[in-house]
């Protein structure tokens, strides 16, 4: 028994709704998010009546949360077709729910399969203005600043200070304390992420012996 027709709607990988969208929507308007959603995770087409839908709606509406939106995005941007979702999101007139001025989504950078890499990028023309409400926290803004920064590039981003070949102790022993061994991580951090010097204990001793002797 299928009276709406659900398994040829399967068949031609097809979104539809269960009599008219625009009823549907109205009744919940996280629903257009979803289908966007289902877009992007299940590869699927909208069917004429949503796409009228989605072009009615995309006027000034009453959102729901914007909890509720993110959680719905973050689901978006991990499925395997989120860009041709997005490029729906954009062609409907929602993306602008997100951010009024998104990036050009022709030429996406190559980006990690992890969600605050791709919202930082979604995100990076307005500079994150959009972030906070969207209920990110101080410590996510922070992350994804980074990694507009650092042009999205995980080497660079995921780099701390814990990550250097050469211990703090090494450091200290050549006379690097108090702010002055904070300082001249961040000096080694930023060489190695713009990749002037490699990771190694040789390398980052070349590269000390060409800076500054430390303060006392």
């Amino acid at each position: 028994v299928d009276p709406y027709h659900g398994q040829d709607h399967l068949h031609q990988r097809l979104l539809a709704c269960v009599g008219h969208p625009m009823d549907r929507f109205s009744e919940d308007m996280l629903r257009p998010f979803r289908c966007f959603r289902f877009m992007s995770q299940l590869g699927l087409s909208l069917s004429p009546t949503i796409q009228q839908a989605l072009r009615h709606l995309n006027q000034p509406i009453s959102l729901p949360s914007m909890e509720r939106i993110r959680h719905e995005m973050d689901r978006l941007l991990l499925g395997p077709f989120w860009q041709s979702a997005l490029h729906a999101m954009h062609q409907y007139g929602w993306l602008q729910h997100i951010t009024t001025s998104p990036p050009d989504l022709q030429h996406v950078p190559e980006l990690p399969n992890d969600a605050l890499y791709r919202w930082a990028w979604l995100l990076s023309t307005h500079h994150l203005a959009n972030a906070s409400s969207l209920c990110f926290s101080k410590k996510d803004m922070r992350t994804m600043q980074r990694m507009i920064d650092w042009n999205f590039d995980d080497y660079a981003v995921s780099l701390t200070q814990h990550d250097l070949a050469i211990s703090s102790d090494t450091l200290k022993a050549l006379g690097y304390h108090g702010r002055n061994l904070g300082m001249i991580q961040r000096t080694i951090l930023h060489a190695l992420r713009t990749r002037s010097i490699p990771n190694t204990l040789d390398a980052i001793h070349g590269f000390l012996s060409n800076q500054s002797p430390p303060q006392n």
